[in-house]
């Protein structure tokens, strides 16, 4: 002291030292088995302990516990830290030198996996002499004091019980069958379990013992057990059944599992929704099945009202019981007809007995025939269903299957072999020359026997052995065959074609069942030389049938207007049976009499033609299409005439004449009618286009289409008009009529710029329909700017010029004698003396300081006026200048948004003011203030003695 300036003084830096240590432990906080140890299922809350041996407390201190797969579930974890793959992390921690930090997280033990847990120091911001924390838990070398691990004790056992084996002991193969069942128990902890033993109530298993009784993790112990099949469990479909495992872990505590399936994964048929122990399930093959046979006594003759005795024996064929036997037999009319006994065991017999009356109808068939039906019900409920069969289960009856199992019961009665020909005629075309006569043969079995090989032997169509089909028919059927034959000229000549056949076939014992064909009345005798009625010929009356047929159909030349042709074709066919001549038609729409068709004689089947024109009129046009009937004559061989009115061509749909004959309908050749107007807009302005003057808008409109269209208006809302009359209201295609409409200008036209409309003109087709077409502004070509595509309507836009313009006048009053700090109030005036409003006004004056002063109003029509005021204050420089002169700028916008300013004039638009230029219209406000120019000298002086040569000295003021 005192300090020199050679001496100095530091204080050193002192890293502060920590010495952090880490421990781990696991609390059993939700247990799931019962158990007091930690197993599969158990939440565990994990704490992770971080003590501080050092000198000075920790901070910034991080903590990593990675998390094996031995966990899932990861919850609460403490003090904000965070979990992210299976790592969880905590950071920015403190640990004082005397309170340990306690970290804790829950997680759930699974059944296996990885169970080793480290936690690690991954972050301090003090120096620890043990270790350097490097952010990466589990992976320092040499382990280091502030790197923990931890493994918690996880006791489970895995039962799974299959089906190793089934022996075959009894007749069925099922009942009393043993059962061989494997039992595995799989260690799947992470400690030693022993005392390992099995409980099944099943095979009267206590205490099993496994093998080994001791099991390390992940070791396997096994134990077999028998059970035999019982009538009850066939009855129920399976055996079904779980074991339970149990041994001891190291604390001494019951390690216990129940069986599964050894499917883990899927839930079995069980009522919970675990996976993991469902019941063991052995289905047995049930086969519920009865046998029934039906026989027969019959009593009497087996006639008429004799009694046919049934007797129903029911046997159960099947392995399991089957109760509740009835019958249903619809030849008996039993329903539910009781078995006794009505409950069978495996191998029992049941029988019932039913009756039944004989018919004629039986008696027609020969044999009686039919099946019942046995029905019960098996252990679940089930129907067990049998057809019964006649007696003999392994010979196939006479029914349509193969099963010699469910041969219905055939009682036979007396036998009568029969079959009856029918034989009609179809003739086809007209009878004439070359057609066909198409012949049906039907056979009927009339005995009460079947009858096969049936054929038809019929000189006329050739006919040997003709089959029949069916060939083979049982009592009643019928069967049928078809033969042709085609019609000659002495056929025609008789009127007739006259013939029989003859069928034959087998009976069952092989016999010829013979039958002469009949015309289909068996009752009346035919024109044969014999008086049976059963075998009558077969006439088939031919009849001469003159016709002809006319088809008119068109070709039109060009488009179909006015004045093109159209050429009618006359197609003449003879659809009769004889010779036609002196064939002509006559039609009145092509001026045709005694047109000769060419040629003019025609044979059965021969076609004529001829063809006429006819020009179009606008009447066709207007009415759409030429309608119109031609007739056609000729002589038949008797020289009796031949007529046909035309038809369209198609002879089988009616067309639209009055009668309902689809043969004679006009000929309609269909024009095709366009109906079109086009209509032209157009505007006159009258004066300049203000307010107030007349547009003329004429409307032109034109017949662009094929008809006529009459009652044509408009529609114009712009000129107000509705239905304004054409003239002509009535037009043939490329006429024109006009009309026309006016219009008053308003000043939202001038302010829009211009008017802009489209009219729509309507008139009638000839069929009633509307023609309608919205108005073009006159340029069909070329599109306007309306919103679509089509150049054919656009709006008539009639230009009004605009001519935005303000007025403005600025005027002056002074208020005081325009001395300083006097106030001059300024008006301003502003005049819309354009065509068109203007709004948004406001006014700039740099010498009021105004900017952007509002007039009022702010908006002004063509003629009107708003004003606005502004002040100023006087100054020495303006008294002293004797004036204050000044212009202001007014500006708005018109329609369009364009300014719209004017420069401020004194108030006389048409005297000059003192500016420079020459425009009497924006001449500066000169507001005059009164110039007083005034002196005032004082003069005084000062003696400065009495004497000669002394001093006066004066100021002069």
């Amino acid at each position: 002291a005192p300090v020199e300036d050679d001496e100095t003084s530091a204080t050193p830096t002192v890293a502060l030292t920590s010495d952090l240590s880490i421990a781990k432990s696991a609390v059993l906080t939700t247990d799931a088995d019962g158990s007091t140890t930690i197993s599969a299922g158990d939440t565990v809350t994990f704490s992770v302990t971080v003590s501080n041996a050092g000198a000075n407390n920790a901070t910034g201190v991080g903590v990593g516990d990675t998390v094996p797969d031995g966990y899932t579930t990861i919850g609460s974890i403490s003090n904000s830290g965070s979990e992210s793959g299976g790592l969880i992390s905590w950071s920015g921690l403190s640990v004082t030198t005397t309170t340990p930090l306690v970290l804790t997280y829950t997680a759930v033990v699974t059944a296996t996996g990885n169970y080793t847990n480290f936690a690690e120091i991954t972050a301090s911001d003090n120096f620890d002499p043990d270790s350097t924390p490097d952010g990466t838990p589990d992976t320092d070398a040499p382990v280091e004091d502030d790197e923990t691990n931890f493994t918690p004790s996880v006791p489970e056992l895995l039962l799974i019980k299959s089906v190793s084996n089934v022996t075959s002991a009894g007749a069925t193969g099922l009942l009393d069958d043993v059962i061989e069942y494997t039992f595995t128990v799989e260690n799947t902890g992470n400690v030693s379990i022993d005392t390992i033993t099995i409980d099944d109530t099943l095979t009267g298993s206590t205490d099993l013992p496994v093998t080994p009784s001791t099991l390390l993790p992940g070791e396997i112990g096994t134990a077999t057990a028998t059970y035999t099949i019982t009538q009850t469990d066939i009855d129920t479909g399976s055996v079904t059944n779980s074991a339970t495992v149990e041994g001891e872990d190291p604390n001494g505590d019951p390690v216990v599992d129940v069986s599964d399936d050894g499917d883990e994964t899927v839930d079995g048929p069980d009522a919970d929704s675990d996976p993991t122990n469902d019941p063991t399930l052995l289905d047995l093959d049930q086969d519920a099945e009865l046998t029934m046979t039906k026989t027969s006594v019959l009593g009497g003759t087996g006639a008429v009202g004799d009694i046919i005795t049934y007797t129903f024996t029911v046997e159960n064929t099947g392995n399991v019981s089957i109760d509740t036997i009835t019958i249903d037999d619809t030849l008996t009319g039993s329903t539910d007809l009781p078995v006794t006994p009505s409950s069978l065991a495996p191998g029992e017999i049941g029988t019932a007995t039913a009756t039944y009356t004989i018919t004629q109808t039986d008696i027609d068939t020969g044999s009686v025939t039919n099946s019942a039906i046995a029905e019960g019900e098996d252990p679940n409920g089930d129907p067990v269903v049998d057809v019964s069969d006649d007696g003999d289960e392994t010979v196939d009856g006479p029914d349509a299957d193969s099963d010699p199992t469910n041969d219905p019961t055939i009682t036979d009665l007396t036998p009568n072999p029969e079959l009856r020909l029918t034989k009609t005629s179809v003739v086809g075309g007209t009878g004439a020359v070359g057609d066909i006569i198409t012949y049906t043969f039907t056979v009927e079995n009339t005995g009460n026997v079947s009858i096969d090989t049936i054929t038809i032997d019929d000189t006329l169509t050739g006919s040997t052995d003709l089959p029949v089909t069916p060939s083979t028919l049982l009592p009643g059927e019928i069967g049928t065959a078809t033969a042709t034959y085609t019609i000659t000229q002495t056929d025609i000549d008789t009127g007739s074609v006259t013939n029989s056949a003859t069928v034959e076939g087998e009976d069952p014992n092989g016999d010829p069942v013979v039958d002469v064909s009949d015309d289909g009345d068996e009752t009346t005798d035919g024109p044969d030389a014999d008086s049976d009625p059963t075998n009558d010929p077969t006439i088939t009356d031919l009849t001469p049938n003159p016709e002809l047929t006319m088809t008119k159909t068109s070709v039109v030349g060009g488009t179909g207007a006015v004045g093109d042709i159209i050429t009618y074709t006359f197609t003449v066919e003879n659809t009769g049976n004889v010779s036609i001549d002196t064939i002509t038609i006559d039609d009145t729409l092509t001026g045709s009499t005694d047109l000769p068709v060419t040629p003019s004689s025609l044979a059965p089947g021969e076609i004529g033609t001829a063809t006429a024109t006819y020009v179009i009129t606008q009447t066709d046009v207007d009415t759409g299409s030429v309608t119109n009937s031609a007739t056609v004559e000729g002589e038949g061989p008797n020289g009796d005439p031949v007529v046909d009115v035309s038809d369209n061509g198609d002879e089988t749909t009616d067309g639209p004449d009055a009668d309902s004959d689809p043969t004679n309908d006009p000929t309609i050749t269909d024009l095709t009618p366009n109906p079109e107007l086009t209509m032209t807009k157009t505007s006159v302005v009258g004066g300049t286009g203000a307010v107030g003057d007349i547009i003329t808008y004429t409307f032109t409109v034109e017949n662009t289409g094929t008809v006529t269209v009459d009652t044509i208006t408009i529609d114009d809302t712009l000129t107000g008009s509705t239905d304004l009359p054409v003239t002509p209201s009535i037009l043939l295609p490329g006429e024109i009529g006009t009309a026309t409409a006016t219009y008053v200008i308003t000043q939202t036209d001038v302010d829009t710029g211009s008017v802009t409309n489209s009219a729509t003109v309507e008139g009638e087709d000839p069929n009633g329909d509307p023609v309608v077409d919205v108005s073009d502004d006159g340029d069909e070509t070329t599109d306007g700017p309306d919103a679509d595509s089509d150049p054919t309507n656009d709006p008539t836009i009639t230009d009004l010029t605009p001519n935005p313009e303000l007025t403005m006048t600025k005027t002056s009053v002074v208020g005081g004698t325009g001395a300083v700090g006097d106030i001059i109030t300024y008006t301003f005036t502003v005049e819309n003396t354009g065509t068109v409003t203007v709004d948004t006004i406001t006014i700039d004056d740099t010498l009021t300081g105004s900017t952007d002063l509002p007039v009022t109003p702010s908006s002004l029509a063509p003629g009107e006026i708003g004003t606005a005021t502004a002040t100023y204050t006087i100054t020495q420089t303006d008294i002293n200048t004797g004036s204050v002169t000044n212009s202001a700028t007014v500006e708005g916008e018109d329609p369009n948004g364009d300014p719209v300013i004017d420069v401020s004039d004194d108030g006389d638009e048409t005297v000059d003011g003192p500016d420079a230029d020459s425009d009497p219209t924006n001449d500066p406000t000169v507001t005059i203030l009164t110039n007083d120019p005034e002196l005032t000298l004082v003069k005084t002086s000062v003696l400065s003695g009495s004497n000669v040569g002394d001093i006066i000295t004066y100021t002069f003021t």
